[in-house]
């Protein structure tokens, strides 16, 4: 379920620190990896004045995920597409001057206990 241009080669198995690859692996470019270390404050900021779009930052977080996943295995489900499609929705509404809330286009992520309709959980479908 991962898109064929996020697919990244991993550095070999004997490399025992893979954290710099997430920066260094190729997949991010500048930008997006100035949006994933960005402090959750400024990207609030920047996301409610418009500066940077939803999209942008949701498809940067997505990415850089993704890559983890690929070092790590550290995903269970990925809601890549759906994720997109809400921060299309919000920018949209941004557009009439007003924030869909305090935590308006911020990432995040769910343990797999939440109940999400039409997605397995580690306690069975919902």
């Amino acid at each position: 379920s991962i898109p064929q241009d996020w697919l990244v080669t991993p550095p070999p198995d004997s490399t025992p620190d893979v954290t710099s690859f997430l920066e260094t692996g190729g997949l991010l470019n500048v930008r997006e990896i100035e949006i994933t270390n960005t402090s959750v404050d400024v990207l609030l900021e920047r996301l409610a004045s418009a500066e940077w779009t939803t999209v942008e930052v949701t498809t940067a977080f997505s990415r850089r995920a993704i890559v983890g996943h690929q070092l790590v295995n550290c995903l269970t489900e990925k809601f890549v597409d759906r994720a997109l499609a809400r921060a299309a929705e919000l920018d949209g509404h941004l557009k009439t001057g007003k924030v869909v809330g305090p935590l308006h286009g911020l990432p995040i992520s769910l343990k797999d206990q939440l109940c999400i309709e039409g997605v397995e959980i580690i306690m069975g479908k919902q």
